[in-house]
């Protein structure tokens, strides 16, 4: 399932009709069933699209971003790196750098655009549709980072003396012992788990 996630970057000139706010962020957006796209073209400026149109999972794990300077995004495809830019500030890496380049123009001003590094280390690491941690972008996590999964049955190996699990209480789900899981299908979250968790050395 998708949800319209809003372009920070833009202020809407126009109030969608037809959605519903998530139980994540007033700006997730649920497009109802009779819910014109024809309105996204009257609710910002001209050139600029004041939405991404993303899977509600990725969304949602998007949410989870802190503001930071650099960030590995890996299987969110490409909206959805334009998506964790967005939110955390921070320059990216991903292995879908040139097809993310082709919808830069759409999101984001011409002077914004050059938003990819290569680093050794990063201050955040989101992985989408993994079940464990990878072990290679972990060591390449900075002390103090965070790294955000989700996936299908999360698995976290790791010693636990070596990370603190950041989560919060949502509405929906239930608490698992690094995170929160999802079983919601009509919103686009069934099967889902996710977790934040911050490197402590």
């Amino acid at each position: 399932m998708q949800v319209l996630v809003k372009n920070p970057l833009i202020e809407s000139q126009y109030s969608l009709n037809k959605v519903s706010e998530s139980f994540w962020s007033d700006d997730c957006l649920y497009p109802e069933k009779d819910f014109s796209f024809s309105e996204l073209f009257l609710s910002g400026p001209v050139g600029l699209s004041p939405y991404l149109f993303l899977d509600a999972k990725v969304a949602l794990l998007i949410s989870l971003l802190n503001s930071t300077e650099t960030l590995y995004v890996k299987n969110l495809g490409a909206l959805g790196a334009i998506g964790a830019h967005l939110y955390s500030k921070g320059k990216i890496e991903t292995l879908e750098g040139a097809k993310t380049s082709r919808y830069l123009p759409e999101y984001l001003p011409r002077d914004k655009q050059d938003i990819f590094i290569t680093r050794k280390n990063y201050d955040q690491v989101i992985v989408f549709g993994e079940s464990s941690i990878d072990s290679e972008l972990w060591e390449k996590l900075t002390v103090g980072g965070y790294y955000i999964l989700g996936g299908t049955k999360l698995e976290i190996n790791l010693d636990v003396t070596h990370f603190e699990a950041f989560g919060k209480l949502m509405p929906l789900g239930e608490a698992t012992e690094f995170g929160w899981k999802f079983n919601e299908p009509g919103i686009g979250l069934d099967h889902f788990e996710i977790c934040k968790l911050k490197k402590l050395r």
